[in-house]
């Protein structure tokens, strides 16, 4: 018996699980400090062409501590330590 695959459907579903999964991982990532945190994907062929491996590319960025002084909001990043910048 020979089947053939949806490969359009199951690439358009895997496209969504990954993208959910890298909203998954830009939240965890911002409950550390890391708000300007950017991830993406890359499809890259494995030797012979018949699989592909998902490589998630993450950029975290600066990390940066929000501190709350009763209305007044302080953000300190890393570099920005002695500066500090209050909203």
């Amino acid at each position: 018996m020979h089947r053939t695959l949806d490969l359009i459907g199951l690439e358009r579903r895997s496209r969504c699980h990954i993208q959910l999964d890298i909203n998954k991982l830009i939240e965890y990532y911002k409950t550390f400090g890391f708000f300007d945190v950017k991830i993406h994907y890359e499809k890259r062929w494995n030797p012979g062409y018949d699989s592909i491996d998902i490589v998630i590319v993450i950029d975290e960025g600066i990390p940066c501590i929000w501190i709350y002084i009763g209305d007044t909001v302080c953000v300190f990043c890393v570099f920005d330590v002695i500066a500090g910048l209050c909203l």
